[in-house]
């Protein structure tokens, strides 16, 4: 368990360290809100079932894939176990209410959890994610009733989870949605159409599978704001709240992917299915986004858990391979590959990208405690604020450089990354969707640029910026001085631009810069968590530590010089709109 080892220092390390969550939890006014051995103890345990149950049956799984027969979909065999012991062990039950059996643990433990999972086997966790963050919703908008009947349920894990937004219309645009739900005597309402590309939206491991569906009331507005939350199960319950008839809902097929073989993707259809209205009619989005957003940061979390395990894979390799001989000494013995330059960038460059993914899901994790759990008004904006415009961030530019790094780390392996049994091709296959998930990268630029920057004039960033500069204020002197003056730069260009673009707002050409301004700004956070990480590390000489210096100012010299490219293009742009005009 080397691999989990690594993590799990590096893990307790930012929650005792980085951000201090002993001190934190008393700031907000919750002093210990989780203990930091029991903290510890959680995540020992998560990584014990991590490798002993999910980890051995990630390639068989993948190599079975899913099987959709007469009507019914038919998960890995391998699962059936793993489904069982995940219930047994009570993980969907850490972030619940404790009033229907939750364990009310904060979010700052279960994104390390999350990530410690997903490492081993992500096809298999997207399904209980689903549903942990699916009761959320639950508890923030159902009723009364409908939380008593079904969150005690889905903490166990007895029941599932499935989030159906696309149809075959409607991708990113919600707009476009057809699906309707008519309202008939009683509580409920019969809701027909047709969904696509649902995650787990089928399967045969749960008794029973929470559909959250969004879909239009006859009398509902055009557009995004027609758009209504329904809660449709499989297997409807009855006044006890046991299991009864089954629902009018049937999965049509399930998709042939390039990863993730072993998680369902299923189309649905709806025959006046029995739906219950989640919330408010014409207010599904709002309902709905509260669990994408959450998603976001679980997909962030999926990211990092299988990028590190594909770098740490490819160092193990790179410290057993022996191939070639030193330059300078023809006749000195074959040397390990991880002594070759090129190998050592590769390598250096992943753990600089995981192990800064890794800070920043921390990071927007104590926000949203912070938000949910502190007293102090001014706080909780600020931290909603901060962590609304972080997260388009976390999950592209995180996910983007997940992908670079398992295309690194089978670049390690040479042609041993490329053949099915490294391992190394599927963590390529599989990462690929997390640049697709809940939204495209495009997309999560659009929103940051229109939504979280200019429409708010510039808020999250400006708090950002106040915490760079509190951090470079920190510094001793002359300790990471040059970096320190680096970010410090790249913090003002980034301001001066962001505040022209709020004063100037032309919709067509700050569209066309969407996706390198959240570049730019990824590159900006990441050399903050990165400075905030050094700082820690100053006067402390164990290896663990001069490795986090060492990475830090490696990414200070040789990734964070990209950013200037992204603000150049910035520059070019009205340029390249014209070209691009001209060419297509």
């Amino acid at each position: 368990m080397l691999t989990m080892k690594n993590t799990i220092d590096d893990m307790f390390f930012l929650h005792e360290d980085v951000f201090n969550f002993n001190e934190f939890w008393g700031a907000i006014g919750r002093p210990g809100a989780i203990d930091s051995e029991v903290y510890k103890s959680i995540l020992n345990e998560a990584a014990r079932f991590s490798e002993t149950c999910l980890k051995p049956i990630n390639l068989a799984s993948d190599l079975e894939g899913c099987q959709f027969v007469e009507g019914q979909v038919k998960t890995p065999s391998v699962f059936k176990k793993a489904w069982k012991d995940w219930q047994d062990g009570g993980w969907s039950s850490l972030r619940g209410l404790a009033a229907y059996g939750g364990l009310s643990l904060p979010h700052s433990l279960s994104v390390a959890v999350d990530e410690i999972h997903s490492s081993a086997c992500m096809a298999f966790m997207l399904g209980p994610i689903a549903t942990a963050e699916g009761a959320r919703l639950l508890e923030r908008f159902a009723s009364a009733d409908i939380k008593a009947r079904y969150l005690p349920r889905l903490y166990k894990c007895d029941w599932s989870v499935s989030m159906d937004i696309t149809e075959a219309q409607a991708g990113s645009d919600l707009s476009l949605i057809q699906s309707t739900a008519v309202p008939v005597a009683g509580d409920y309402y019969l809701l027909s159409g047709n969904k696509i590309f649902i995650t787990w939206g089928d399967h045969d491991l749960s008794d029973n599978i929470v559909h959250l569906v969004l879909a239009r009331t006859p009398s509902a507005p055009a557009g995004n704001k027609g758009l209504s939350l329904f809660l449709v199960p499989k297997v409807c319950l009855n006044d006890k709240g046991e299991l009864a008839d089954r629902n009018e809902i049937y999965c049509t097929g399930i998709e042939n992917k390039m990863g993730l073989h072993a998680a369902p993707t299923c189309s649905l259809h709806f025959s006046k299915a029995k739906a219950w209205l989640i919330g408010e009619e014409n207010a599904g989005l709002q309902c709905m986004f509260s669990m994408m957003n959450a998603m976001r940061l679980s997909v962030a979390c999926n990211a990092v858990g299988v990028a590190s395990r594909a770098s740490q894979q490819a160092m193990d390799y790179a410290r057993d391979r022996r191939q070639g001989k030193s330059r300078a000494d023809e006749n000195s013995t074959t040397r390990t590959i991880i002594q070759h330059a090129d190998i050592r960038r590769m390598l250096l460059s992943n753990k600089a990208w995981y192990e800064g993914g890794r800070a920043l899901n921390f990071l927007i994790a104590m926000l949203l405690d912070e938000h949910e759990y502190s007293d102090n008004s001014e706080d909780k904006e600020n931290a909603d604020a901060l962590s609304s415009w972080l997260t388009p961030i976390c999950k592209a530019f995180t996910s983007d450089r997940a992908i670079e790094c398992s295309l690194e780390a089978q670049q390690v392996l040479g042609g041993h990354g490329y053949i099915r049994e490294s391992g190394l091709e599927q963590h390529v296959r599989d990462l690929r969707v997390t640049q697709i998930f809940e939204g495209t990268n495009g997309i999560q630029a659009l929103d940051l640029l229109r939504r979280k920057t200019i429409a708010q004039d510039a808020r999250g960033l400006k708090l950002l910026g106040k915490k760079i500069e509190c951090v470079i204020e920190s510094l001793p002197t002359h300790y990471f001085e040059e970096e320190a003056q680096a970010l410090k730069r790249l913090l003002t260009k980034i301001l001066s631009l962001s505040v022209s673009l709020c004063e100037h707002p032309d919709s067509r050409a700050n569209d066309g810069i969407a996706v390198d301004y959240l570049q730019a700004c990824g590159y900006l956070v990441y050399a903050w968590l990165w400075l905030k990480i050094a700082v820690t590390c100053k006067d402390k000489n164990q290896q663990f530590y001069q490795s986090k210096r060492t990475t830090a100012h490696f990414y200070f010299s040789y990734l964070l010089p990209q950013a200037e490219t992204h603000l150049l293009r910035i520059h070019q742009s009205r340029n390249i709109q014209a070209l691009l005009d001209e060419a297509l």
